[in-house]
């Protein structure tokens, strides 16, 4: 079996939008219209947090576990199969690390933050003991607030909290550019889902670039996406294991290795007026 390496990010660039979180309006500035981005988590802590007290780069990283259901109703309520999430969060803020050096294993939080993203290289070990690695992009959660409900909940109680709160645990209200049109997957001559990804302004011209992927009847609705378009998204993270094939540059033989993903799955998604500001920030920035 090859071995794989998880990567590590300290989340320093990503900040927060400084937009109104709960009333979930788009500011306007002139012929600019300001990028939305706000996610609110209640989760269960899996692993003990990481700490890094280096002065130049210091941060935590936090993993939880998550509840999403794929889709909402006609009353707008979240429905359908549950599925358990582990995404990362990031804690940059000093007055939140304070925090998070009382968190353990088992605790039950309440996370209000942004959807951020940053560029890292991942590692893979083949057999042969060669190591090898590729620049790519990791999505995580960059935490602006962090709240303990409950200390040291044991996996069973946990995971009825969860349910308890599943409305809460995953929410994802986002408001970015398609900077990545759409893709589709088909089966039996029908568009099962459309994967693509958005940019979303930060402070300042900084972007985060978030892969979304919709199922059904919205993926087809996604196909008309053009690059440039700015989407309103609610949906809920995702995270799942994909099973990558390399080639060994020293032994030649190919082997697998795991990577773990984050992606937005919307629940609703629609194309808005797209301002003249976003459109040349993507292409500065690319």
């Amino acid at each position: 079996m090859s071995k794989s390496r998880s990567t590590k990010y300290s989340g320093k660039k990503e900040s927060g939008t400084g937009v109104r979180f709960r009333d979930c309006k788009v500011e306007q500035k002139g012929n600019d219209i300001m990028a939305y981005n706000a996610v609110w988590l209640y989760g269960q802590v899996i692993e003990k947090p990481v700490i890094n007290q280096r002065t130049e780069d210091e941060g935590a990283q936090i993993k939880v576990k998550i509840l999403r259901r794929p889709y909402t109703n006609k009353g707008g309520i979240a429905s359908g199969k549950l599925y358990v999430s582990t995404p990362i969060v990031s804690v940059t803020d000093k007055s939140l690390l304070l925090k998070v050096a009382k968190i353990r294993m088992g605790d039950m939080l309440s996370i209000r933050g942004v959807l951020s993203s940053c560029d890292v290289e991942k590692h893979s070990v083949c057999d042969c003991g060669n190591a090898k690695s590729a620049l790519g992009i990791t999505t995580y959660i960059t935490a602006l607030n962090i709240r303990r409900c409950e200390k040291g909940i044991d996996q069973y109680r946990g995971f009825e909290l969860l349910k308890e709160h599943v409305v809460e645990s995953n929410t994802v209200v986002l408001l970015g550019s398609v900077c990545r049109p759409p893709e589709s997957y088909e089966k039996d001559r029908k568009i099962t889902s459309a994967q693509y990804q958005i940019a979303v302004k930060s402070n300042g011209k900084h972007l985060d670039y978030i892969w979304v992927k919709n199922f059904g009847k919205q993926a087809a609705e996604a196909m008309s996406f053009k690059k440039g378009d700015d989407v309103f998204i609610e949906g809920s993270i995702s995270t799942r294991t994909i099973s990558r094939t390399e080639k060994c540059d020293k032994c030649g033989i190919e082997y697998k290795w795991d990577e773990t993903v984050a992606e937005l799955i919307p629940y609703t998604s629609a194309r808005l007026p797209t301002p003249r500001a976003t459109k040349a920030a993507i292409q500065e920035d690319n």
